[in-house]
């Protein structure tokens, strides 16, 4: 078979997810271009969707060495390396696809989720320095890309904590909120339920109003700390 025809079949076995077939498909492509960094991307992701984690970071490598400058490269070399849980080099190839031009939400949120691994403050961190890149207020009805990124880390990792702060820079949505005040609630922080729950009666400026529990658990809070007094 041509090299031309190797390519279809890989392509196609990709398509498919049948990982193994385009492996060996793409191994006989870089017999004929052993220093093609297209190829070689793929191969690595055929490797890493098999599992094969070491290997799959050894072939990412190659493709970057050998002048490859898409940034899904450097993207993948850092799944390949949270595989191995090596969490500084996986936040470091996360960090060279942002700087590659990644305008992709799942690049931010691994990269969260690398430096949320590691502990300590360095998501908060990296969160300060997203938002630092702004103009305030930060856009919350048409989140850029590390919004939703920070949104969907805090959801898939339920952290209150980082739930809290997105509630700080102002995100509204109500699944956020609700993780926020719940922890606050778990604690017994009724004033901090509160001002998270003063947030969501806020009114056009959130992407989801609130739910008629919500309302009802605003004003339940509001008579514990105020009795009747109406404003909060």
């Amino acid at each position: 078979m041509s090299t031309q025809a190797w390519l279809v079949f890989a392509q196609q076995a990709l398509n498919d997810g049948k990982w193994a077939c385009a492996e060996g498909s793409l191994r006989r492509i870089l017999l004929q271009a052993p220093e093609s960094p297209e190829f070689l991307d793929l191969l690595g992701y055929a490797l890493l969707m098999q599992g094969a984690a070491a290997a799959a970071e050894q072939v990412l490598r190659r493709a970057i060495d050998a002048g490859g400058s898409q940034f899904w490269t450097p993207h993948k070399l850092g799944d390949a390396l949270r595989a191995q849980q090596r969490w500084t080099d996986a936040a470091a190839a996360y960090e060279q696809a942002l700087a590659w031009g990644s305008d992709s939400d799942l690049t931010v949120r691994n990269l969260l989720h690398v430096l949320a691994a590691k502990g300590g403050e360095s998501v908060f961190l990296r969160l300060e320095a997203f938002a630092a890149s702004m103009t305030r207020p930060l856009p919350w009805q048409e989140p850029t890309a590390w919004q939703r990124g920070a949104i969907a880390t805090t959801l898939t990792l339920g952290r209150a904590d980082l739930a809290a702060w997105l509630c700080a820079q102002g995100c509204a949505e109500s699944a956020i909120r609700r993780l926020a005040y719940g922890e606050a609630l778990a604690q017994l922080n009724l004033d901090a339920a509160l001002a998270l729950l003063n947030q969501a009666a806020a009114g056009p400026s959130l992407q989801e109003p609130p739910h008629p529990q919500e309302q009802a658990l605003h004003q339940r809070i509001r008579m514990l700390l105020h009795g009747c007094d109406p404003c909060p």
